[in-house]
């Protein structure tokens, strides 16, 4: 692993909220932490997004700007409601920029700059 900050990261005894200082959790009213801000910018991440990133089912903030990402753009995360600013810029993502990307009724900052991604931009982008 090549990160910058990867001290706990995956580790089955933590929970996800206490992986990373780049990671923002809530608490809801049952005392579940509930992941709301991931943020893993300038962290020398490679490798593909995960499509489990729809998982993370009260993401609403979700930034890996300035690494080395490649692949896709996972379609999977933008059926998240509440996602509202999403930061992919600065990585080498590529193939093309998915339709689904409006998907999220709350999605207010979309930053999908220096990125090699094809194709037509998305009508519902318009």
């Amino acid at each position: 692993e090549s990160w910058a900050d990867q001290a706990d990261w995956l580790q089955p005894t933590f929970h996800e909220c206490d992986w990373s200082e780049g990671i923002s959790c809530i608490q809801d009213s049952a005392g579940h932490r509930i992941v709301k801000q991931v943020d893993l910018s300038n962290n020398s991440l490679v490798g593909t997004l995960p499509s489990e990133l729809k998982l993370l089912s009260q993401l609403d903030y979700f930034k890996v700007a300035n690494n080395s990402l490649d692949g896709p753009l996972p379609s999977s995360m933008f059926e998240l409601a509440t996602l509202a600013a999403v930061d992919v810029s600065n990585n080498g993502l590529s193939g093309s920029i998915p339709a689904s990307i409006n998907g999220s009724p709350d999605l207010s900052l979309l930053d999908l700059s220096r990125n090699i991604f094809s194709g037509s931009i998305p009508d519902n982008l318009y």
